[in-house]
């Protein structure tokens, strides 16, 4: 039974941390998809980077891509890092961190080169998913980095499902290495009690008249 319940623990920590490997995978992968999509589709973006209001066209867009999709929230900065537009609201709030640095402090480390830089994080603010892929992207105008569009995917509801398949797993493996030593415990009893009930009839009877 400790044995069971030892291979049983590492068991679910090992389908756990392949099924966290593999959702943390697809979490940045679909990070990365969304804000080449967003990219691709902002007219003007490296105007907005550099401080030019959106147009209502494009406010709209960015909004209906929220709304059809697991976006949470995306932000524009200019090339040194500072807010230029996020999403909902104006695209400006005083509560808002203005750099960055003060918002999305792990992917500051991007702003000193051009490539794309995606983490994974777990919400702790009040509105914040609870298990969200971040991605800076950089946005070029005439092969120079003016800005970055920093995108938040939700993957709350995708790691839920995760947590369930690792668990529904986890007990499948648990109840096949409980339920083998019982059947076999079972077995070994019944075998057992048939060969006393063979001896008790050879101390009572002449195995060869049956009398």
């Amino acid at each position: 039974a400790a044995l069971t319940a030892v291979v049983a623990a590492s068991g679910f920590a090992t389908v756990r941390f392949a099924t966290d490997n593999l959702l943390e995978t697809e979490a940045a992968a679909e990070a990365r998809n969304w804000s080449s999509y967003l990219s691709l589709g902002i007219a003007g973006l490296p105007r907005i980077a550099q401080g030019e209001a959106p147009s209502e066209e494009t406010r709209r867009y960015l909004e209906q891509a929220r709304s059809i999709s697991r976006v949470h929230s995306f932000r524009i900065y200019d090339g040194k890092g500072l807010l230029k537009f996020r999403s909902g609201g104006d695209g400006r709030s005083a509560r808002t961190p203005q750099s960055m640095a003060a918002a999305d402090a792990e992917l500051a480390i991007v702003l000193d080169g051009e490539k794309p830089q995606t983490i994974i994080l777990r919400g702790r603010a009040p509105g914040e998913p609870a298990f969200y892929a971040s991605t800076a992207l950089p946005i070029f105008d005439a092969g120079k980095r003016v800005g970055w569009i920093v995108t938040h995917i939700d993957q709350t509801a995708r790691q839920e499902n995760f947590f369930r398949m690792a668990a529904t797993v986890s007990l499948l493996i648990s109840a096949m290495l409980v339920s083998v030593p019982l059947v076999g415990f079972w077995y070994r009893t019944r075998q057992k009690r048939a060969a006393e009930k063979r001896l008790n009839e050879l101390t009572r009877r002449d195995h060869l008249t049956g009398l």
